[in-house]
Order: C-alpha cells, then sequence, then structure tokens
C-alpha cells in the first residue's frame, strides 16, 4: 500500500499516478516538498515509481525509488561524452546491505526471471523528493537514508548514505557497472576486464575495457575489498512492455565497508572527471539545493492535481 502526501490524498480517496506521471511531476518541480510514504509495499509499487536528477549537460541519474532498474535507460550513472549526447550507462546501482548484531539484511532490490532479489523494498517506509530524491529504509534493528544527485555541470553522480536510527552498524556497498550506450544492454565477454587500481585512499580507477572511457570512483571513509563477480540477466521489465530485450549482465570490483554511526553520512562518488570538483560531496550537495532553488517556478499546487 501506498500513500501520497503533501497534499496525500483528494476528498478522502487514496490517489495513484502512473511512474511517468510522477516522473514528469517530480522533474519539473523540483523545490515543493513531496512525500510518498509505505506500509508493507510490493515490489510494483515501488519499481515503477521513478526519479531521475540531471547535471545540466546531458547527463543523469535514474531509477526505480527502490533501486531497481526497470528500463534499460536506468542508472547511477548515465554520462554525456558529447554533451548534450552521447549517453553512456557507466554505473547501473549498488548492492547495498546493512549489517547489525541481530540481522544481516539487503535494503538493495533487482529483478532476476522469477524472482525478486535482494527484496530490501519490502523495508521501504518513505521516499521523499525534497528536491532530491531520498529512500527511507527501516526494520526493528536500524533505519538508513540513501540520497543520489548529480554535480552541476559535470558527469559526477553522489550516492548519500545516512545512518538516520539509533545505533550503529556496518554498511556493505557492491557497486555495479556497465559499459554501454544507453539505448543498448550489456553481456558477459571477455573483452570486459574492468580493471581497476588504487590511486588513493579514497580513490579508484576503473577501465572497462581497452579504449574505453575511464571511470573514477571517490569514496568517504570505506574499506575496499577486490572481488570482482559477474552478476547476470538482472530484467527490465519496462522493455518487455516495449518488446525489446530485457536482460543485462553487469560486473562487480569488489565490495566497501564502513561503520556507520547515528547521524553519520557516507558517499560513493563516481565520475568521468580524474580530478573531481573542489569542496566535499556535503558541499556540493548544498550547492544543488541552493542552485534548484533558485531555479524552480513558484508553483503554489501541491503534490497531485
Amino acid at each position: 500500500m501506498v500513500n501520497v502526501s503533501t497534499p496525500g490524498q483528494k476528498n478522502g480517496k487514496l490517489i495513484t499516478y502512473s511512474s511517468f506521471h510522477l516522473l514528469s511531476y517530480f522533474w519539473t518541480r523540483p523545490l515543493k516538498k513531496q512525500t510518498l510514504t509505505f506500509h508493507q509495499p510490493d515490489f510494483e509499487s515501488v519499481s515503477t515509481r521513478e526519479w531521475i536528477v540531471t547535471n545540466g549537460i546531458g547527463g543523469y541519474a535514474s531509477s526505480g525509488i527502490c533501486g531497481a532498474n526497470t528500463r534499460r535507460y536506468h542508472g547511477l550513472l548515465v554520462a554525456a561524452f558529447n554533451p548534450p549526447t552521447d549517453r553512456r550507462v557507466l554505473v547501473s546501482g549498488v548492492e547495498e546491505k546493512v549489517i547489525t548484531g541481530k540481522e544481516d539484511i539487503f535494503i538493495s532490490s533487482n529483478q532476476y526471471p522469477g524472482t525478486i532479489h535482494p527484496e530490501g523494498y519490502r523495508l521501504i517506509k518513505e521516499f521523499t523528493r525534497d528536491p532530491l530524491p531520498t529512500t527511507q529504509f527501516t526494520s526493528s534493528s536500524f533505519s538508513i537514508s540513501r540520497t543520489v544527485f548529480m554535480v552541476f555541470g559535470s558527469n559526477t553522480s553522489v550516492v548519500e548514505y545516512e545512518n538516520t536510527g539509533s545505533d550503529p552498524y556496518r554498511l556493505e556497498l557492491t557497486p555495479l557497472f556497465a559499459n554501454r550506450d544507453y539505448h543498448h544492454l550489456s553481456r558477459e565477454s571477455s573483452s570486459l576486464e574492468y580493471s581497476h587500481k588504487i590511486v588513493s585512499t579514497d580513490k579508484l580507477k576503473i577501465r572497462p575495457m581497452a579504449g574505453a572511457p575511464v571511470l573514477y570512483m571517490y569514496h568517504t571513509g570505506f574499506d575496499f575489498h577486490p572481488n570482482g563477480d559477474w552478476y547476470h540477466d538482472r530484467e527490465y521489465q519496462r522493455e518487455a512492455e516495449r518488446g525489446l530485450d530485457i536482460h543485462e549482465d553487469v560486473k562487480s570490483i569488489g565490495k566497501f565497508t564502513c561503520e556507520l554511526s547515528p547521524g553519520e553520512k557516507k558517499y560513493l562518488v563516481f565520475s568521468v572527471e580524474e580530478s573531481i570538483p573542489d569542496g566535499t560531496p556535503e558541499a556540493w550537495k548544498t550547492f544543488e539545493l541552493l542552485r534548484l532553488k533558485e531555479i524552480a517556478p513558484d508553483h503554489k499546487e501541491g503534490f497531485l492535481k
């Protein structure tokens, strides 16, 4: 079940809209706070509602609010190499696990043939666009939020994780990479090596294959554990509705782990830029919030018409 708030209901009746309606609404009204609250959500309700953030030069990040990609056009970093064209999906998503003294549980979700795995969508309590997309996950032993944004004018995506609970826990993240035109899908190939080099304690250089664009990954306070694996046959159901191929293979290079204390935030940064903009992820986020506030039209209407 999903409830829409701020405002949430009309004439006492629950209103649901298609993913395209919500996506269009979020994209064109970046300032007004919008919230979806959930109680025992089903996969359909949280995978068909989508968000998008852009960088002003043709690049973007987009997915379902649960983090499951349902289109070939979804990804955490879709970079524009000839702005605003030549878009390539470089980062498909992140497998996310929270480890406490009571449970080890994924908060990420993905669809595979005949199954959903993991099932982190079951823990979603709230999705907010204020104006950046934030998903809140809550269980009996932890609470965590995930926010995604881009650095304006740069093919750089940032994923923020915040411990919104009262107890510390361990966070384990496995980024999943692709290397393709955003109209196509990728499959495991011996030519896709995804070689990586640790440049510094907080920076990696990743080369999918010879001649391919280099991807840089930055992080704040994670330990890196190399272990490359392929994730086969991820399924994108919206593509089936278009009569197109729906399966893709994506690659990991390893896991990133850290301890996350109450109120603490950690960041993963994906970029095609060897030198990312000056400042910190917190400063970039503040700038993006101010930028969106300045350009936002003065809409007086609420979340739904």
